[in-house]
């Protein structure tokens, strides 16, 4: 494997005794270790990349990419460069100011073996650099203007070496520190690197390692398992991904319904006649409560029960399988210092002097204020079509007289699963306050996470009139043909019971 070019080559064979072909040495290890960076100013994670030694006596040559084996750093979020240090390598990094400028000691540079300049290292010298100088960017430029990319992979490539008489050519506590790379975004790529094992030139040993993330990339020499693992066992029988999520309940991995208890085509997931479901769906109803506004009507607050306090309210939402309506044809109340949909702008510092502030109309996840207020708590976000008329913030905002999200896209205010206002307080979610002079009533649907894990999400439509919800099924027997018809049921529960052959329901022949 040729490191570069006949010319370049020429200029740094004697020093760096270049061979080109594999020696039956052990193989040597690639280390990346993370940090937070020393400057308070510096943004992301720094990167340090180290060639662990197999012998005292080894020693590194370079670090090297060309068309054969190319050198690749990603980063797209760029790279941290600091202004005191102009190299491309970590000659520039003088400790007398680190003191004064910590951000220094995160500047992003190649090198061999060295974090500061040579000459604070008995017999060590700045590694040097060659390059095609039709790299874009170059090595250089990569490390001294915060690059988002360098591949190093033509003929000619490029190369950062010291000679082997240099000090730090010998690894330090057992290794050796190639780069530094910091940046606020991903990092990936590919590492190439020329070692002398013993000291020996002639035995010259060169390597590559992958690495994504922080973390070097183990190759593979068997067969690579749907997970990404080598030889692995893949998805495990009765899970659906490789995190060993489990099927929602009633469903496959695909979504498809298997379970059907009574045989009424409504999946039992979804069917509120099943004793399973019924339980489940029971254990999220909704309940509201009516507060007196004076002047400005009636507060009504909707809130979600949970069933346990580990229990994750996701969302409230509508579109053209389950509309979400709210009909108040006296208009909501809106108030001037809440410019939200949601419950940000109610500042519980203005209540005594604004109380009318604290019946503003809003949706919400569980807050009925800001969620600056409540640690770990985050503002629902929203999501909603914006063909809708109104949408859903030009409801809450604008005094709305209805809503009615009933489209394909839809729309959903929500929170992440990491919010602490996903989890119940005092066993409930506020999911909205609507202050209405007028008459109310509608239908909600919200999808909650039982026991906060998500692959059994439970989704629940709920509608209502004032503060009464209305049940949304007629369990019974719904088959005109059986001796038990209900002519009020509107689900099946499976009780249907049937005259015997030859007789009608009274037992008569």
């Amino acid at each position: 494997m040729n490191l570069f070019n006949t010319s370049l080559k020429a200029a740094v064979l004697g020093c760096c005794a270049f061979l080109f072909g594999l020696q039956s040495f052990a193989q040597y290890d690639l280390t990346i270790e993370q940090s937070e960076p020393a400057g308070p100013d510096t943004p992301g994670t720094v990167y340090r990349f180290y060639i662990e030694a197999n012998d005292p006596t080894d020693k590194l040559s370079a670090v090297f990419g060309n068309n054969e084996a190319a050198l690749i750093f990603q980063t797209p979020a760029g790279i941290y460069n600091n202004a005191f240090n102009s190299s491309w390598n970590a000659s520039g990094i003088n400790p007398a100011l680190l003191p004064v400028f910590p951000d220094l000691a995160d500047d992003s540079y190649a090198t061999i073996g060295l974090s500061g300049p040579a000459a604070g290292v008995a017999g060590a010298e700045d590694p040097s650099l060659v390059q095609d100088a039709s790299l874009s960017p170059t090595v250089s430029g990569y490390f001294q203007f915060g690059g988002t990319e360098l591949n190093v992979n033509t003929l000619t490539g490029a190369s950062w070496y010291v000679l082997n008489t240099a000090a730090n050519a010998l690894p330090t506590d057992g290794r050796w520190l190639v780069a530094q790379i910091t940046t606020a975004g991903d990092l990936s790529g590919t590492l190439n690197a020329q070692i002398f094992p013993l000291g020996v030139g002639a035995d010259q040993v060169q390597q590559s390692w992958d690495f994504a993330g922080g973390e070097v990339v183990i190759p593979c020499d068997g067969v690579l398992d749907e997970c990404g693992v080598c030889d692995g066992p893949g998805i495990a029988e009765g899970t659906c991904d490789c995190e060993g999520n489990l099927p929602p309940f009633a469903r496959d991995c695909d979504g498809n319904c298997i379970l059907d208890a009574d045989g009424d085509g409504i999946c039992d997931d979804e069917d509120a006649c099943v004793p399973a479901t019924a339980e489940m769906s029971g254990d999220f109803e909704l309940s509201i409560e009516a507060v007196d506004a004076g002047a400005l009507g009636t507060a009504y607050r909707f809130y979600v029960n949970a069933a346990d306090a580990t229990d994750k309210l996701s969302a409230v939402f509508g579109n053209d399988q389950m509309p979400l309506v709210l009909n108040t044809p006296a208009n909501v109340y809106n108030d001037a210092f809440n410019s939200s949909w949601n419950a940000s702008g109610i500042n519980p510092a203005l209540l005594p002097v604004f109380p009318d502030l604290a019946f503003d109309s809003y949706a919400t996840i569980g807050l009925d204020g800001p969620a600056s207020g409540v640690p770990g708590a985050e503002d629902p976000s929203l999501v909603q079509d914006a063909s809708l008329t109104p949408t859903v913030s030009g409801f809450f905002q604008a005094g709305g007289t209805g809503l009615n999200v009933n489209t394909l896209t839809g729309a959903s205010w929500y929170v992440l699963n990491t919010a602490t206002n996903a989890l119940p307080t005092d066993g409930r979610w506020l999911i909205a306050q609507i202050t209405t002079t007028g008459d109310i009533s509608g239908t909600l649907n919200y999808q909650v996470f039982p026991f906060g894990v998500g692959a059994d999400q439970v989704q629940l439509a709920r509608s209502f009139e004032g503060t009464t919800v209305l049940s949304n099924e007629v369990c019974g027997c719904n088959d005109a043909s059986a001796c038990n018809y209900d002519a009020e049921a509107t689900n099946n529960d499976g009780s249907c019971e049937y005259a015997q052959q030859y007789y009608d329901c009274d037992g008569n022949c």
